[in-house]
């Protein structure tokens, strides 16, 4: 969806719910992105309020825990926006996000509140794999018109998602078709957070099947991390490589501190809309977003500050 688009959505999401009802959330994040991504996309610009009491720097995540303090309603961000990026988008070393997913499950499984707590891993996209089942048609979620006439009656190409949970059997794979609305629902059942917001999650299948235990396990398995460094920035000779002459410019791009992801250059386009600023002034450095962020969204009360 547009920005400018998302900016007149005023639909309830899952962070209002939670709050609605007094529900204990939070989003952890990397101090080095300023703000979390999902306080400027996600809908969160239009409760910006909200955001400075239910957000938190990703070292609080590990300290709470291990204290078995997380809310009931955990989201931890990878570092999306600009820096050193750990997440799994192209052209990231998968290799930090992995290291990343390693340290938060190793968090979650040694935590004392680890039997009434279920991580879930969870993608928005494929990563350019191929897919040879054709999607399937979709509930079409409200009566707003798509874009470009898109009906949003069909579905995507597969993406994966992992259950965590000592109320899940070992080596289960779960085949059935899942819409990523399932997880709204299976919230919305479980923390008692009322009616379906669309028809698509509604008539999505609850996640519940991958919780096929009536007792939790005894065993918490550990997972060996390979220690990873990440490899030296590129020269500036690597950085102005034309394309074809360097193979994997992309990834030598990608290694810069300075670079800005896509992700990161669309939050900013995003934040200007909301905060008028002006669009064709936009920083194009990973030091230079974290100033104008400061300044133009976590400044005042418009954001949190940690």
């Amino acid at each position: 969806m547009d920005p400018q688009l998302r900016l007149g959505q005023r639909l309830p999401n899952l962070f209002d719910l939670l709050s609605e009802r007094g529900i204990r959330w939070r989003a952890y994040y990397d101090r080095s992105q300023v703000v979390p991504d999902c306080a400027i996309n996600l809908g969160g610009l239009h409760h910006i309020g909200e955001w400075k009491t239910h957000a938190a720097p990703r070292e609080r995540f590990f300290a709470d825990a291990a204290a078995g303090t997380l809310p009931p309603y955990t989201w931890f961000e990878p570092k999306l926006m600009f820096g050193e990026l750990d997440d799994y988008h192209p052209p990231t070393d998968i290799r930090s996000a992995e290291q990343l997913l390693a340290q938060v499950y190793e968090a979650v499984r040694s935590s004392p509140e680890w039997e009434a707590t279920a991580l879930l891993v969870l993608f928005d996209e494929h990563g350019g794999c191929y897919d040879h089942v054709p999607p399937p048609a979709a509930p079409v979620p409200d009566d707003f018109p798509g874009e470009q006439d898109f009906g949003f009656d069909r579905f995507g190409v597969r993406v994966p998602a992992i259950v965590v949970s000592p109320y899940t059997e070992p080596e289960t794979v779960v085949e059935a078709l899942f819409h990523t609305t399932s997880v709204l629902r299976t919230l919305r059942e479980r923390l008692d957070l009322g009616p379906a917001l669309t028809r698509r999650d509604a008539a999505a299948p609850s996640l519940e099947i991958a919780f096929n235990r009536s007792e939790a396990r005894s065993d918490r398995p550990a997972i060996v991390a390979l220690p990873y460094t990440p490899p030296p920035p590129p020269s500036e000779a690597e950085k102005q490589a034309a394309l074809g002459d360097a193979p994997d410019l992309g990834l030598l791009i990608a290694k810069d501190k300075e670079h800005v992801s896509q992700i990161g250059a669309a939050t900013l386009r995003n934040a200007a809309r909301r905060f008028e600023a002006d669009l064709d002034d936009l920083p194009r450095t990973a030091s230079a977003a974290r100033t104008w962020l400061a300044q133009h969204v976590a400044r005042d009360d418009r954001l949190l500050q940690p």
